[in-house]
């Protein structure tokens, strides 16, 4: 049973003596312009996949959330770093510098409140 031209190709298919196809006009097929099997594949391949393209967007998605975490985590270790480094520096104070600090902060934090009004 032959296949019509625009599926088989034109030319140069497995049923004019050709290998492969590849001849003039409309060949070139893979495997034989007149293979269905490798028609419906050829046709396959140029679809999209829904799934794959599923799968695709979850991993990008997954890559940023990866990515997202470690910036939280080093955000994190900074914070952890400058703390210990505050009490590092606090504990080198005597009483009387820690009060002074204190007594500052809270004046400050006064004007502020009270200038916000």
């Amino acid at each position: 049973m032959a296949l019509p031209a625009a599926v088989a190709g034109v030319g140069g298919g497995a049923d004019a003596g050709g290998v492969g196809g590849g001849g003039g006009g409309g060949g070139g097929g893979v495997g034989g312009a007149a293979d269905p099997a490798a028609a419906a594949l050829a046709l396959i391949q140029h679809m999209g996949d829904p799934y794959q393209d599923a799968v695709m967007q979850l991993e990008q998605q997954r890559r940023g959330l990866k990515r997202q975490h470690q910036q939280v985590e080093e955000g994190l270790a900074y914070e952890r770093k400058r703390h210990h480094r505050a009490e590092e520096k606090a504990r080198g104070l005597s009483d009387d510098a820690l009060m002074r600090t204190i007594a500052r902060r809270a004046a400050k934090a006064k004007a502020k409140a009270k200038a916000k009004g």
